[in-house]
């Protein structure tokens, strides 16, 4: 038996394949996931890049499970999604799901209920109780807001060189870092780059990269923006953990890969009582926990397999 297990994301698509005992067969990796930033179209090329990558272009799965951005927090509500993945992916089972919810499910592991602070190209603080009722705050998109998010964390660095710019804000690296890295140098540039492009949401939030190198480094303006977003996102915590009844806490993303980041979330973590535990497994292993689970019991054997190929998967 073969099942898949995709976590498409804003930045990038993950994908691995396993048997019925949850030894790896493929991995691969594609584009961005998110529907609503890159089209459709946009997220069948990221997934089929994926599959081609893993070479399962052509193979049948018994189940296949993916978290998609933008995707909705039911597999019914995120039919739409559904309807076109039958169009071209070969599998009997197809179920859908928001990618924050594998990701939850891939930190959990075995544990039925638990939270986790997801910080990607967008951000999250969600859980799920007892019961497998999914609890949240946050991530409502780039316009409404996504504290912590790489986004977030580009944007209010930019603004901070537009105040820069007007004669109201200090000097910081991040100044000469924008003209070069994205070629915005002055006013019109990012007038140019916000109505007049079209651009998806990872290019800008590639960005938070080189915030948080300079603010590892000592600039402050750099310190103050990253230390904003983490005080926000880590707000969202001890109401999702009142309500899954849980102090477990984890995290998911790629915000998390800088050190000087999780440090600041464990310590406003710590201000409110809760530690910070690492993940069980990476997103698409969680998409594969569900996908798996479609079938059979996911059991302790099938986790450890899971876990010992699927390691250096980010």
């Amino acid at each position: 038996m073969k099942f898949l297990g995709v976590d498409a994301g804003g930045t990038k698509t993950r994908l691995a394949v396993c048997n019925e005992k949850g030894k790896i067969l493929a991995v691969g990796t594609g584009g961005p996931g998110n529907h609503y930033d890159v089209g459709m179209e946009g997220f069948k090329e990221s997934l089929l890049k994926a599959m081609k990558d893993a070479g399962v272009e052509d193979w049948h799965f018994e189940s296949a499970f993916l978290g998609v951005a933008g995707g909705g927090f039911s597999e019914r509500s995120a039919g739409k999604i559904h309807e076109f993945l039958r169009n071209f992916l070969k599998a009997d089972e197809i179920s859908v799901i928001n990618d924050c919810v594998v990701a939850l499910r891939g930190a959990l592991g075995m544990r039925k209920k638990g939270v986790i602070i997801v910080a990607g190209t967008g951000s999250m603080v969600i859980g799920v109780d007892e019961e497998g009722k999914i609890h949240r705050v946050g991530g409502w998109g780039h316009l409404l807001g996504d504290p912590g998010s790489a986004y977030d964390i580009s944007l209010d660095a930019l603004k901070m060189v537009m105040k820069y710019w007007e004669g109201r804000e200090r000097w910081t690296p991040l100044v000469e870092e924008f003209k070069r890295q994205m070629g915005l140098g002055d006013f019109s540039d990012v007038l140019r780059y916000f109505y007049s492009e079209k651009h998806p949401k990872s290019h800008l939030a590639s960005f938070a990269k080189m915030v948080m190198k300079h603010a590892e480094e000592g600039d402050e303006i750099s310190r103050e923006i990253v230390l904003k977003n983490v005080k926000e996102l880590v707000e969202g915590v001890e109401p999702v953990c009142r309500k899954v009844n849980s102090d477990f806490v984890s995290y998911s993303g790629g915000v998390f890969k800088s050190e000087h980041f999780r440090k600041l979330v464990e310590e406003e973590l710590k201000k409110q009582g809760y530690e910070l535990s690492k993940p069980e497994l990476p997103p698409v292993g969680g998409a594969l926990m569900l996908a798996i689970s479609k079938l059979k019991v996911v059991n302790e054997k099938i986790l450890e397999n899971l876990k010992m190929d699927l390691m250096n998967v980010d």
